[in-house]
């Protein structure tokens, strides 16, 4: 493992926060953290924060097999909400809140980060955000589908595949959402429209280049009516511009289902028999080009909430899942 290492992600609440020989303090209720660890030895290589005046994570990362940096990505319902300085960070450096309120702390809304890290240095080399007027979440998991009251799965919500591209995939109760790179002034990608007002949450898929961390496409997926989410996301080994494997799995909460850019998208019929509206597994195959579905299958139903919460493909492009309930 010489010249090898680990990154690893999380949040703190107090201060100071020891990383090593790195010590932050906590800026605002939760703040998110990334470090480098050499893998021979365990000793933190350099370490960043995330920080604002609300409740910001780091949940997900993975190393991008193009570059070697790494894409990292979380939430935020801060006002605003950006790493610790660094002389070194190119491109935006604060990323502001764009919802309107219906996040967990009062007034803010949360909204996905995404960014790509050097793997050197830890240096920012893009940051971008999924923001909507309501709330945006990464890999969420709930009691009972209950928003925004919940309990996290999100290890596996980012996910790489060799042809330059990051995966996410989350949740959301906005009627509209859009993919902001990080440009100054502000550029938004909208990829999903809804004409009535949301009360219950969809599931969402997002593609992101990982070199300029531009939006390639997003979609949503769920049912009116019902809670639905997206837990995990893998992609095939050797996916390639040509590929047409990405692998979504979460829950949904009735049938039929839309995936797409928009509510008036086809549906698809899954047997939801016993389900009367409590979350159940599911998992997809999708399209790499622009996120069509390719199958949805359902993996059980039961009188009560279950989740599918995990994901991996194997050489042979079987899938293989695990689900908690």
């Amino acid at each position: 493992l010489t010249g090898s290492a680990v990154f690893v992600v999380g949040d703190f609440v107090s201060s100071p926060f020891q990383l090593g020989a790195f010590s932050f303090d906590s800026i605002g209720p939760s703040d998110g953290w990334i470090a480098k660890v050499d893998a021979d030895n365990g000793t933190v290589l350099w370490a960043r924060t995330f920080t604002g005046d609300g409740l910001d994570a780091a949940k997900s990362v993975v190393v991008d097999p193009v570059s070697g940096d790494v894409i990292v990505a979380g939430d935020f319902d801060s006002s605003s909400a950006a790493f610790n300085a660094d002389a070194n960070d190119v491109g935006a450096r604060v990323l502001t809140n764009g919802g309107g309120g219906f996040g967990w702390t009062e007034g803010h809304s949360t909204e996905i980060w995404i960014a790509r890290l050097g793997a050197t240095d830890g240096r920012v080399h893009w940051m971008g955000h999924v923001t909507g007027e309501r709330s945006e979440v990464l890999g969420f998991n709930t009691t009972d589908g209950q928003w925004p009251f919940a309990f996290d799965s999100p290890g596996q919500s980012l996910a790489v595949d060799e042809d330059n591209n990051v995966y996410l995939t989350g949740s959301t109760n906005s009627s509209s959402m859009s993919y902001n790179p990080g440009m100054e002034p502000p550029f938004f990608n909208r990829f999903w429209t809804e004409i009535r007002r949301r009360v219950t949450t969809d599931g969402m898929v997002v593609k992101i280049r990982c070199d300029t961390g531009l939006l390639s496409w997003g979609i949503v997926f769920g049912i009116s009516g019902a809670n639905d989410f997206g837990y995990a996301v893998a992609v095939a080994p050797n996916n390639g511009s040509s590929g047409s494997d990405v692998f979504v799995a979460g829950t949904f909460g009735g049938s039929p289902i839309y995936f797409g850019n928009s509510s008036s998208q086809p549906r698809v019929e899954l047997d939801d028999t016993g389900v009367h509206g409590r979350p159940q597994p599911f998992v997809a195959r999708l399209a790499a080009q622009d996120g069509t579905p390719m199958w949805v299958t359902p993996l059980g139903q039961a009188a009560r909430t279950n989740r599918a919460l995990s994901l991996a493909v194997d050489t042979t492009r079987n899938l293989i899942h695990a689900a908690g309930f």
